[in-house]
């Protein structure tokens, strides 16, 4: 700032954010341009970037957010995700407001008159209470979520419309858009504010009276040479933040930029960001006197997330020293980091990642394990209302969470050893039981029995999985360890078929009996899958939910054998995964999915959904 050299560089790189923001816009990649927006306003705190300027940049950026809204009201389904469009770029300017509030207040009140009334506009259009219509975006759903009495009711909290709904909801019990709100009151954005310029520090030799009197006029010398240089800098302005190059389009201006007629995949952006989760009552996630702290706390968290997984230790880092104008930012912290874990429809990073994160910041923050833990308790308690998919990201991460800290953790004095007591299709004893199924994967049976409570045992499954082939009771026990006994003899498929003509049960015997031996491991499984494929067809015969139902028989016990050898049978051909969702679709399937384990079932529609919507891996949106 303080070298005339220093301008260019500043308007060079505030030019190519800005280009970066448009092209972020334009191709779908909101948190891009999520970041570049607070980047700039930042930036206009510092007295880097003109704040008329980033007034400008906002008021742009809302006058696109009317248009996309115009846009998404007419009767064209092509354009209907507009909508969402519309409520990214309020949200992206809610969330930079604030970082430069202070100095537009001081500068340029009028303008940040304006942009919050347009924002209001925005909100308060009648026609966004069309998009909250459903619970399918919310960790936590309805009361009637067990058995889908509320499945459709309006809800505010699912989605990008949710989360825009509670950061407003901050803006306005703050009284933000009132002329009397003192934006520089609000501790959090003191953080962001113009830093006090550091006094030049001249080495002065203790010396004689009249050394001294030289080094004193050297260092007023110095000093009148410092505030010439801090007088040349001046803010880059609007006109600047257009792009100049060869490459650039010389008609572009920051409307051009910033305001984008059409944009890439638009469907991205309802899913673009880490919605709030309320897991701990408010009282522990109350920051200051203000609501926009935690506001500000919860979207400095996800963001880092997100920007710096691929450097973990830098991430913790900057977490574990995260600054909020003197605050104690861990509960706000500890909520950001489970609302990144269990975001919906689908997680961001892979779970060792969070598991990572999480480990991390229990050694390096004394706070945290006290605030994480009391998420995971208050998760547990109104488990009944959370989204099963969210529950099971949350029991596999519990899993590695206990074997990482030597089981560490309070099951008697949060009740949790009363869970073995509870009803098999109760969700805290299935919330149990599946942490404990993952936690096998990580450690053996008999070192978990030895570490936790012993009023636990009954929900740690034995360590050897074996086939459950009694599901239809005693005699067809022994009709497929007879059949059995033939596949060991390597009886040949014509042999088998010969033998099971007009046979009524026979061919599902023999069925069982591979799944069962084949069980052992992949290769056992497509070695038995092709040799007897014909006896297969002859059970099945254009009956695919057979198969999966003695699958399900044989090892919805064990999910690893299970999703083993159901691919297994999607390699072969026998089922297709579009058998396989309309099979978990079922009115007996939709029940489990709900009021048992279903764990098993969850995995089956999830793998089969990817295949048939081809959503690829990374790609952060809707196909």
């Amino acid at each position: 700032r303080n070298h005339a050299s220093g301008r260019d560089l500043a308007r060079c790189t505030l030019a190519e954010v800005s280009r970066r923001v448009g092209g972020a816009l334009k191709s779908g990649l909101p948190i891009h341009a999520k970041l570049g927006l607070r980047f700039l306003a930042c930036c206009s705190a510092n007295s880097i970037l003109a704040p008329k300027a980033l007034a400008a940049v906002l008021d742009k950026v809302l006058d696109a957010a009317a248009s996309a809204r115009s846009k998404a009201s007419a009767q064209d389904k092509r354009v209907k995700n507009y909508a969402y469009y519309a409520d990214y770029l309020v949200y992206c300017a809610l969330c930079a407001l604030p970082s430069a509030a202070a100095s537009l207040q001081s500068c340029e009140p009028d303008l940040l008159r304006s942009i919050l009334a347009k924002a209001r506009d925005h909100l308060g259009d009648v026609g966004r209470a069309g998009r909250m219509v459903g619970d399918a975006l919310c960790v936590f759903k309805g009361e009637g979520y067990g058995n889908l009495s509320s499945a459709g009711e309006p809800t505010p909290q699912g989605g990008l419309v949710g989360h825009l709904n509670w950061v407003w909801a901050a803006y306005e019990a703050d009284g933000a858009c009132g002329e009397a709100f003192d934006w520089s009151a609000v501790e959090s954005v003191v953080h962001f504010g113009a830093p006090p310029v550091p006094e030049r520090k001249e080495e002065v030799m203790m010396a004689t009276d009249g050394d001294a009197q030289e080094a004193l006029e050297v260092k007023e010398e110095n000093t009148v040479r410092g505030e010439e240089r801090q007088r040349e800098f001046m803010p880059v302005q609007e006109d600047e933040l257009v792009p100049r190059g060869r490459h650039e389009k010389k008609d572009q201006t920051t409307a051009t930029i910033f305001c984008q007629d059409s944009v890439d995949k638009a469907g991205r952006f309802a899913v673009a960001c880490v919605p709030y989760v309320p897991f701990l009552p408010a009282q522990h996630t109350t920051l200051g006197s203000h609501r926009l702290n935690q506001v500000l706390v919860h979207e400095a968290c996800v963001d880092l997330m997100t920007s710096l997984s691929r450097h973990p230790d830098k991430l913790v880092g900057i977490l574990a020293s995260l600054p909020a104008g003197g605050l104690e930012p861990v509960a706000v912290l500890s909520e950001a980091v489970f609302a990144h874990m269990l975001r919906l429809p689908r997680q961001i990073f892979a779970p060792v990642f969070y598991s990572g994160v999480i480990s991390d910041l229990c050694l390096k923050i004394p706070t945290f394990p006290k605030y994480m833990s009391a998420c995971v308790r208050y998760a547990v308690e109104k488990i009944d209302s959370m989204d099963l998919e969210c529950s099971s990201r949350l029991s596999q991460w519990n899993a590695y969470h206990l074997s990482a800290f030597q089981f560490q953790w309070p099951f008697e004095r949060w009740g949790w050893t009363n869970f073995p007591g509870l009803p098999p299709h109760d969700r805290r004893r299935v919330y149990a039981e599946d942490c404990f199924a993952s936690l096998q994967r990580l450690a053996y049976h008999e070192h978990i029995t030895k570490k936790v409570p012993e009023a636990l045992h009954p929900l740690v499954v034995a360590s050897q999985p074996s086939p459950d082939k009694s599901f239809d009771g005693e005699e067809a026990e022994k009709k497929v360890d007879m059949m059995a006994q033939l596949i060991y003899k390597k009886r040949s498929a014509d042999d088998f078929v010969v033998h099971l003509e007009g046979a009524q049960e026979m061919p599902k015997y023999v069925v069982v009996a591979i799944f069962s031996i084949g069980g052992k491991s992949f290769t056992h499984m497509r070695t038995l899958l092709g040799r007897y494929r014909k006896v297969i067809d002859l059970f099945a015969q254009d009956r695919p939910h057979d198969v999966l139902d003695v699958l399900l028989g044989v090892w919805g016990a064990h999910l690893d054998k299970f999703m083993m050898a159901f691919a297994c049978v999607l390699e072969a051909g026998i089922v297709t995964d579009a058998d396989a969702l309309r099979w978990c679709a079922r009115p007996e399937g939709t029940r489990a999915l709900c009021r048992s384990r279903a764990a098993v079932l969850w995995a089956v529609a999830e793998s089969s959904m990817a295949a048939c919507c081809g959503v690829a891996a990374g790609d952060g949106g809707i196909s």
